[in-house]
């Protein structure tokens, strides 16, 4: 018998949902004539246009929603298909009048639902127009009724059954003549409490339809899930005449709509564990995996799960994660070792990665003996392992049993089961992979650190002192090693050479072509020292390092010669900053010279020429600076650079140098008081300055202390003349020469006991005063305060050094930049009679 064109009106604005209706039509050889809209617009044109038995509309479309089409039809069942799922949307269309409602789903299982849907809503909308029409019309009506693939119960108004159809004796099992005369509560399961079947009554004592899901029982005693509408029946005196149910048989239905609930929340459930070991540190993957099994076990109803992992030498199974329910006796618990012989039939499928399913023992085969003994030791009832394997290497398994009853593992949750393996496995990889990771960082950590703790000698002091030039320097790598190099190099009396390079990259490798590079550079000066040219020395430099060094590396460099015959820097910027003058009288700064050439490195056969060079006056008063652009690229809160003219500008604003010996250190200090961040990149500079012999007038001059056994006293003694010669006062010459003594002696005790870098430096100035100004690199040591306590009374000896300070002087007052710590000590001789 021909079926009877169905005009189905589908309004989606999907187009793969579209293209999935049509195919699902299609393939199933559908009785449907059906025309398609994609928006509220053009359903509403063709719902005036044509006359359609049902509508599909999915609920969210890009003009509006389904409402708004729902609202302008009275007369056409409609169906809300929507992917939201959201049940007060539900609500509001079966309030509306809407007649089913079916949740989208990515596997568009839904559409298996589809004709079954379209054909109960049809049959329940003509049901609706039978029901509304008099009684007279039942006469009429009763063949279809036999006919009809819905059960149809008819029973007086006390409930006594007075009729059944053909289908309700195929579906319930029963025969019109045992039914007849007996109540549908022969049907009637435990699953319904007292309540259900009072609003049933209620309704249907009030004149209204019913309609809702029963839980029945067959004949058989096999259950069985009806969709029923049940309507009373007046008489034209409005008297109660009969009861009708047509029910549906929804079983299948219903086993899919749970089937699918169930992996919907199965899926949530895999990728809430899934987002949580997204998250998860390494230290907390081993809780995890267990707190995971059991989510897992509870949501699919198991008695214990287990992970067993293999062996380095894969010589044996060890557990590593289980989970129980926590009311279970295991009276023979599973081992923490499996040995593979106790198990050889489970393994050898193993080997193939196969997964092992077993709903009872009973489907173990005779060749299984062993495997069967173990399980039957360890009280399994069924199982299903799934084996763990990782970049095509097994690795272990997911075993998951039942002790208390046998169960069936469906092939949807053993699809989502493999997911949950796979999660476990890359988060037990990744614990594994953080543990070689942690293993070799502290490895190369403490590389590093000896590397670091090399390269610091490597690096000259950060003081030098000689032939009347000073250089003052800071180096600060980025991490614990770095890229940067600087060197002062000394030629002859009245020659030296400084440079100072920044190497492409940072770390390891930066720091190893550093060494290597200062060793080449410095081979090269030696080699040169006679005739010496930057120019010269940086060609040879990039040819060398292009051949043996640099492929995909490069360097830039400022390199200088200062003679101090010809009071001259000459010197060539390749690619690098070039030199900077600082005017220790006037505070202003100056970017020097005009040329610049390319990196080293970046062309084997360039040539850098005397063009190349430029050529300052290396006078007294000024300060040269050679540096990095680790220093203005830092960057400010804001995310601005400091750039090189913010550099010359933030000299000359934020800076006071009456020595250029702290010129790096103080502006270091600004910096980092400016909140500018200067850990991004190597941070290098050094400075350099011509210091003037001691002229008429007033005195200054420095001392630098270069070692720690040097003996000290010479340089008291030095002082003790300057004072004499210039104050013609022996009791304060002897106090100065205690004084300079005493806290060398602290700055020695406090600071330097256990630093490399031992340098410290003086300088002495005399006019009506004397002041001395100290610069050391040591720990930043408070210095303490002046108390009453005689210093003389017996047993004071240590520790009094600051306070015999204290008693001479006027002031002392210590201050600490970036890593240098300054003291300034005054003796006014006005203000000094009063301690006599």
């Amino acid at each position: 018998m021909k079926e009877k064109r169905i005009k189905v009106l589908l309004i989606e604005d999907d187009l793969i949902d579209q293209m999935a209706f049509k195919r699902m039509v299609a393939n199933f050889d559908l009785p449907y004539d059906y025309q398609v809209a994609d928006c509220v617009h053009k359903a509403l044109e063709l719902l005036e246009e044509n006359d359609f038995d049902i509508i599909l509309a999915d609920f969210n479309l890009g003009d509006g929603n389904a409402f708004d089409v729902f609202k302008e039809v009275n007369d056409t069942p409609f169906v809300l298909v929507t992917g939201s799922g959201d049940e007060a949307t539900a609500v509001d269309a079966m309030k509306m009048g809407v007649k089913e409602y079916l949740v989208k789903d990515n596997e568009r299982t839904y559409l298996q639902l589809l004709p079954v849907t379209v054909k109960q809503t049809l049959k329940h909308w003509e049901l609706e127009k039978t029901q509304a029409k008099s009684q007279n019309k039942i006469n009429m009506l009763f063949r279809a009724v036999e006919q009809s693939s819905a059960s149809v119960v008819i029973t007086d108004p006390d409930g006594s059954i007075e009729y059944v159809n053909p289908k309700f004796e195929e579906v319930s099992g029963y025969s019109s003549n045992e039914v007849i005369g007996q109540n549908p509560r022969i049907l009637k399961t435990d699953y319904h409490d007292v309540d259900f079947y009072k609003e049933l009554w209620d309704t249907i004592k009030s004149g209204k339809t019913w309609t809702g899901e029963f839980l029945n029982q067959k004949k058989n005693g096999l259950t069985f899930w009806e969709m029923a509408t049940i309507s009373p029946v007046f008489n034209e005196e409005t008297v109660l005449t009969n009861l009708i149910a047509v029910k549906e048989d929804v079983t299948e239905q219903k086993r899919i709509k749970q089937a699918l609930e169930f992996r919907v929340q199965f899926e949530e459930l895999i990728n809430a564990i899934s987002t949580n070991f997204i998250n998860l540190t390494a230290n907390k993957i081993n809780e995890e995996v267990s707190n995971s099994l059991g989510k897992i076990g509870r949501f699919i109803h198991i008695d214990r799960s287990y992970v067993y992992q293999y062996d380095l030498k894969k010589e044996k199974l060890m557990m590593t994660h289980h989970w129980l329910v926590p009311d279970i006796k295991e009276s023979n618990p599973l081992p923490d070792e499996i040995l593979p012989d106790r198990i050889p039939w489970m393994i050898s499928r193993f080997a193939d990665e196969e997964m092992l399913f077993l709903p009872s023992l009973f489907s173990l085969p005779k060749t299984a003996a062993a495997d069967r003994a173990f399980l039957e030791e360890a009280d399994v009832k069924s199982i299903l392992v799934l084996p763990m394997v990782y970049e095509q290497k097994l690795m272990g398994m997911l075993w998951l049993d039942n002790v208390t009853s046998e169960k069936f593992w469906d092939i949807d949750t053993i699809k989502l089961l493999r997911i949950l393996v796979e999660i476990i496995v890359n988060a037990l990889q990744r614990r594994m992979s953080a543990e070689k990771i942690e293993n070799l960082y502290n490895s190369l950590k403490q590389e590093v650190e000896l590397a670091s703790s090399v390269q610091t000698y490597l690096i000259p002091q950060w003081l030098r002192y000689e032939d009347g030039i000073l250089f003052s320097s800071i180096y600060k790598p980025s991490s614990s090693i770095g890229g940067d190099l600087f060197d002062i190099l000394k030629i002859s009396d009245t020659k030296h050479v400084v440079y100072v390079g920044d190497i492409s990259g940072h770390g390891v490798k930066a720091a190893l072509m550093m060494t290597a590079v200062k060793s080449i550079i410095s081979m090269l000066i030696e080699d040169e020292k006679n005739n010496l040219n930057p120019h010269y020395i940086i060609t040879r430099l990039n040819k060398i390092l292009c051949k043996e060094l640099f492929f995909d590396d490069y360097m830039t460099l400022t390199l200088g010669i200062i003679d101090l015959e010809r009071n001259e820097i000459r010197y060539l910027s390749a690619g690098h900053p070039s030199l900077l003058e600082y005017d220790l009288v006037n505070g202003k700064t100056k970017l020097l010279g005009k040329n610049g050439s390319i990196p080293v490195g970046w062309q084997a056969e360039h040539e850098y020429t005397l063009e190349d060079e430029d050529v300052a006056t290396f006078s007294e008063n000024k300060a040269y600076l050679m540096y990095t652009d680790g220093i203005f690229e830092c960057e400010n809160q804001e995310g601005s650079q400091l750039g090189l003219e913010g550099f010359t500008r933030f000299l000359d604003e934020f800076s006071d140098f009456n020595c250029g010996l702290m010129l790096p250190h103080k502006f270091k200090q600004k910096l980092t008081d400016l909140n500018y961040n200067i850990n991004t990149d190597d941070f290098t500079m050094v400075e350099f300055q011509k210091i003037a012999p001691n002229k008429t007038g007033a005195y200054k001059k420095l001392f630098v202390v270069n070692s720690l056994l040097q003996d000290t006293i010479p340089i008291g003694k030095e002082c003790f003349e300057a004072v004499m010669t210039h104050l013609k006062d022996n009791d304060l010459a002897i106090k100065t020469e205690l004084v300079l003594n005493e806290f060398l002696n602290n700055i020695i005790e406090h600071g330097l006991e256990f630093k490399k870098d031992t340098i410290a430096a003086l300088q002495l100035e005399i006019t009506d005063k004397i002041k001395m100004t100290f610069w050391d690199s040591g720990v930043d040591w408070e210095i303490p305060e002046k108390t009453q306590d005689n210093i003389a009374a017996p047993g004071k000896f240590r520790g009094m050094g600051m306070q015999i300070i204290h008693s001479l002087v006027t002031k002392v007052d210590k201050q600490r930049f970036d890593e240098i710590n300054e003291t300034v000590i005054v003796m006014d001789p006005a203000k000094m009679k009063d301690k006599k």
